[in-house]
């Protein structure tokens, strides 16, 4: 009977055992905050910044073959993966925003050593990072604002005292938080929050743990708790988990690691992937939604992220190109998707001075930058006036359609005739005497001898061979997506309202101030050669050509050639250009 018993328990426990092994699989698939486990690796999102259309995203544990392989979400809306590397590869900077405590629970040995490595973290950092030192007791002060000297750093350091008797860690957090918005750092659009205490809040009447969490999600900032050992578990636990929900880690360090712990994490968040989405437009819910990295293992991470910042708009769109598809019918493009694309009474159609009637309009609803409309009439060779209104672009600003677009028609479908149906060819001239004798004479010699000129032409052609004839064929037309693209640009110089061009591209087009240049401009802080877009395999790439002034591309100055992507913004004298295609 007990060797039954004991066979039961054991079957017991092997299921038991086997069921948190399947569990433990079906983790590995799921959502967490930000985190997934696939084997030994975690994979991880430390930072989601939504600056709509731009989606910024950092994170560890999966390569940028992973990201491309996969797909990113916002809500349900999918992304445009514009580009992902190893953040030491990007043109970046971060800014640091250290939060640290100077009650008097801070023992003095870890204190000093904190000061250390708050020192060098200023001297580890790159070019374009910036710290940003606040402190937190019995108050929160703003002790260096980022544009300091490391002496100057020093200085501050040095003033500094474990003295307070209070601890106002969250509303410190909070605080500070608020601050890096206020405070956006040229060159560092993602923040960090570094907060160095021993985890122990004693406010009463401030801001608690969730509101500090709630600041730190609408501002997209990932907070790194640094806690010493020699503190109360509980505080360590409840640090860790603040952190953890940020998007950030705990670290808890003894005083001898206090000097170089914030070098190492700044060493880390270089090595972290930065993924570049691009949504569809720049609207904004103003609410919570949720971002998902999916990946083709079927893995995906999830981030709550605060949908409310945006990037203006200000570019106006513009019809760009129109051409016939049927015996009534003319495809319009537009610069970009638009709204109000559904009313026929929203376009009027001119042609030769007279409007033509629409009847119908249709488009894709999913892809809203085109419509076709259906005119009252049969589409004859000439120009055609087309104007919209009541249309806007899709964006927060809903800048209207502006201008009118001239489609000239060459290619009229067959049947179709330029004079109307009820026009009779004119009656022949008649003369009361014929030409003279010599002019019919030397017509008619010049008309045989272009007949003899014709059969010896004939007669040659015909004895060639086939594929000898096949090669005197003149070449089919070549469509210019196969051979170049066209590009739509919006210029704007001097703060006056952009303007719109296409500018069409097969190879190389050099943009400068000479006349020379493919594309010339009146600024004189042009360069006369000043920069060269050209087509490689169907990519677009840009080369500053040794300007006197400068390149540079999404704020970033050209050092090399570099490849250009849908919406990039060229600066070049005093012009802003945004491309797109």
């Amino acid at each position: 009977m007990g060797a039954r018993v004991n066979i039961i328990g054991l079957a017991f426990w092997l299921a038991v055992l086997g069921a948190g092994t399947a569990f433990a699989q079906n983790t590995a698939n799921a959502d967490n905050d930000g985190k997934t486990v696939i084997g030994e690796q975690e994979r991880r999102m430390e930072q989601v910044y939504v600056n709509a259309p731009e989606i910024f995203v950092y994170g560890t544990g999966f390569t940028p073959a992973d990201v491309q392989s996969g797909a990113g979400y916002l809500s349900q809306d999918k992304l445009e993966l514009v580009a992902v590397s190893e953040f030491s590869e990007s043109a970046e900077g971060i800014c640091y925003y250290v939060l640290l405590d100077i009650s008097g629970s801070i023992p003095n040995a870890y204190f000093q050593k904190i000061k250390e490595g708050i020192q060098n973290l200023q001297d580890c950092l790159g070019e374009k990072d910036k710290l940003v030192l606040c402190t937190f007791g019995e108050d929160v002060v703003l002790a260096a604002d980022g544009s300091q000297t490391p002496e100057a750093l020093m200085t501050v350091l040095e003033g500094l005292k474990n003295k307070d008797q209070k601890t106002l860690l969250f509303e410190g957090i909070d605080r500070v938080a608020a601050l890096s918005e206020q405070k956006k750092m040229q060159d560092c659009r993602r923040s960090v929050l570094v907060v160095i205490s021993d985890g122990e809040d004693i406010a009463v009447g401030k801001k608690l743990a969730q509101e500090a969490q709630s600041t730190l999600k609408e501002k997209g900032i990932p907070a790194y708790a640094f806690c010493i050992k020699d503190t109360a578990t509980a505080n360590i636990n409840n640090f860790g988990e603040f952190a953890r929900t940020s998007g950030g880690y705990l670290v808890t360090f003894t005083p001898a690691e206090g000097s170089q712990m914030l070098c190492e994490l700044a060493a880390n968040l270089q090595n972290d992937i930065c993924i570049e989405y691009r949504a569809s437009s720049n609207i904004v819910t103003n609410k919570e939604e949720s971002f998902s990295l999916k990946f083709a293992d079927d893995s995906v991470l999830t981030k709550a992220v605060m949908n409310v910042r945006w990037i203006p708009d200000m570019i106006p769109p513009s019809l760009i190109s129109g051409k016939v598809i049927g015996d009534q019918q003319i495809h319009l493009k537009f610069s970009e998707p638009m709204t109000g694309l559904d009313g026929a009474a929203n376009y009027q159609v001119i042609f030769e001075g007279k409007t033509i009637g629409v009847t119908g309009v249709s488009f894709d609803k999913e892809n809203s930058d085109g419509v076709t409309l259906s005119l009252a009439e049969p589409v004859r060779n000439g120009t055609y006036e087309i104007i919209g209104t009541n249309i806007t672009d899709c964006s927060m600003e809903k800048n209207p359609l502006t201008g009118s677009l001239k489609v000239k028609i060459e290619d009229a479908l067959p049947g179709q005739s330029e004079t109307s149906p009820e026009s009779t060819p004119p009656e022949p001239l008649l003369s009361d005497s014929p030409p003279p004798f010599d002019y019919v004479g030397v017509l008619f010699l010049v008309f045989a001898a272009i007949v003899a000129l014709t059969i010896v032409i004939l007669v040659k052609i015909r004895k060639k061979p086939a594929a000898e004839k096949e090669a005197v064929k003149p070449p089919a037309e070549i469509p210019l997506q196969a051979a170049g693209k066209r590009l739509d640009v919006a210029i704007s110089m001097d703060q006056m309202q952009p303007q719109r061009a296409v500018w069409e591209i097969r190879k190389n087009l050099i943009v400068g101030r000479s006349s020379a240049c493919d594309v010339s401009f009146d600024d004189v802080e042009l360069s006369r050669q000043h920069f060269c877009l050209s087509l490689e395999d169907g990519n677009l790439y840009i080369a500053d050509l040794k300007s006197l002034n400068g390149t540079a591309v999404n704020g970033s100055q050209l050092q090399e050639k570099k490849r250009l992507d849908p919406g990039a913004m060229i600066e070049a004298g005093s012009m802003k250009i945004i491309v797109r295609w």
